[in-house]
């Protein structure tokens, strides 16, 4: 099964909310080449929403909590 991006108001509303929080055109282009490249490197598909970008610009720069400490201490211990 194959998808694409779909334009639609929400996706609208979601791309002023990235301008509202520090993206620009450039800035944008680029952490979304990082990610697309990033995650092609570990076999996933690419992401189709910008509610991503957003949710993840939000969480950047606050302190993790402790279910976060953990959630990333299991991953790291997963075996390859």
């Amino acid at each position: 099964m194959q998808s694409s991006f779909r334009w639609d108001m929400r996706q609208e509303t979601l791309a002023q909310q990235l301008l509202d929080l520090g993206y620009t055109l450039e800035s944008f282009k680029q952490d979304a080449d990082q990610l697309l490249d990033y995650r092609l490197s570990q076999n996933k598909d690419p992401i189709f929403s910008l509610k991503y970008f957003v949710t993840r610009k939000e969480k950047m720069g606050q302190p993790i909590d402790v279910q976060g400490i953990v959630n990333k201490t299991i991953a790291s211990l997963r075996m390859k």
